[in-house]
């Protein structure tokens, strides 16, 4: 079972921009970056540009889309909300593991921390480092998948369940990531009337994102949805031996 007690780590500013007796101090065109020992290590000016413009566009992409499918300013606003405050939820993380990945249980802990207290899932896994991209998608995904648990699914309920089980298999071409959320014990579940932002961004977006292939299926006792992706996209490989 998860346990939803995530402390955030911040580093100070005196931490992330260093002293004027710092030792070797970083080269033009480079930033200080604070790690946790608070030695310092250097970012890349163009790095970081990099980095600013794909989290600018993806925060246009989820403002525009969210507005096209909504009727009213309020419910444009408290949609909009929801999605930047998951994404920036896993910006956070990012910046406090020095932009290094994110570890897979701290993303889906991260993100299911404003839907349930722990009780209600389950993970299975193992301790993978999933990339940048792949975490700021598939912390969308998962928001989005509980947001719609909570309004009609296995979390509208008490008995309700999520099961979440990943897993890494070998294939020709490369190994594979394969991410499944299982709901159980909710109502009766059937397939929209109409597929809004939410639906194309579990399945279109993030399968574009990964280059990889999702499907959302709407089977009657509850809500599948699988997401396959090569681990050469989704995978931050720098830490292993």
């Amino acid at each position: 079972m998860l346990n939803y007690k995530a402390s955030f780590e911040r580093a100070t500013h005196a931490e992330a921009f260093g002293s004027s007796n710092t030792p070797n101090p970083p080269a033009r065109g480079q930033l200080p970056s604070a790690l946790g020992t608070g030695a310092t290590a250097t970012v890349d000016m163009d790095e970081l540009q990099h980095r600013m413009k794909n989290m600018l566009s993806v925060i246009q992409a989820l403002s525009r889309q969210t507005m096209i499918h909504c009727a009213t300013k309020e419910q444009f606003d408290q949609r909009f909300a929801a999605r930047l405050s998951s994404y920036c939820q896993s910006i956070d993380r990012l910046i406090a593991n020095n932009w290094r990945g994110l570890e897979i249980h701290d993303l889906i802990h991260t993100q299911l921390a404003a839907f349930a207290d722990g009780t209600k899932d389950s993970v299975d896994g193992p301790e993978l480092n999933m990339s940048t991209n792949a975490a700021h998608w598939i912390g969308l995904a998962i928001h989005e998948l509980a947001t719609n648990a909570l309004k009609y699914g296995s979390l509208s309920v008490p008995r309700g369940r999520v099961h979440i089980a990943w897993t890494v298999l070998p294939a020709d071409g490369g190994d594979r990531f394969q991410l499944q959320w299982r709901e159980t014990d909710g109502p009766t579940v059937s397939p929209p009337d109409r597929r809004g932002f939410g639906g194309r961004l579990v399945q279109e977006l993030i399968a574009s994102a990964v280059s990889g292939k999702a499907t959302h299926d709407f089977q009657t006792r509850g809500v599948i949805w699988t997401l396959d992706a090569p681990t050469a996209v989704v995978l931050d490989r720098r830490g292993d031996g």
